[in-house]
């Protein structure tokens, strides 16, 4: 039953793209000038949380054997440890634009996994 929630999860996400504009493709100078809230980047940052927490649970719990609430929190700190790691990459590399949105939006879907998995 838990993997269905998070077809549902994905396919809203994905209908929800259709109506968001992708203001980051703004050609300008400071490419984070026009860093909106509803970009289609922040809808990625977003949905790959949420499947990176979905997935990583499923894993440490079902694969794994991890009690319930540890495969709870470790997917939780993959998820988040991996948005972390990747804003520190686009600011040490430069080739990506560190964004605290992005950041935020990894978290944002992170917490609505979590939710989802901890109704269950």
């Amino acid at each position: 039953m838990k993997p269905l929630y998070f077809v549902f999860l994905f396919a809203s996400v994905s209908a929800a793209q259709i109506n968001i504009s992708n203001s980051d493709s703004v050609k300008t100078n400071h490419p984070r000038l026009h860093d909106s809230w509803f970009a289609k980047d922040k809808i990625d940052h977003f949905t790959t949380s949420a499947l990176l927490t979905g997935f990583s649970y499923y894993f440490a719990y079902k694969e794994c054997s991890f009690s319930e609430e540890h495969s709870k929190y470790s997917a939780v700190s993959f998820s988040i440890t991996t948005g972390a790691l990747k804003e520190i990459y686009d600011k040490v590399s430069g080739k990506g634009t560190p964004s605290w949105k992005d950041f935020a939006a990894d978290i944002l879907g992170t917490g609505l996994c979590y939710l989802i998995i901890s109704t269950n």
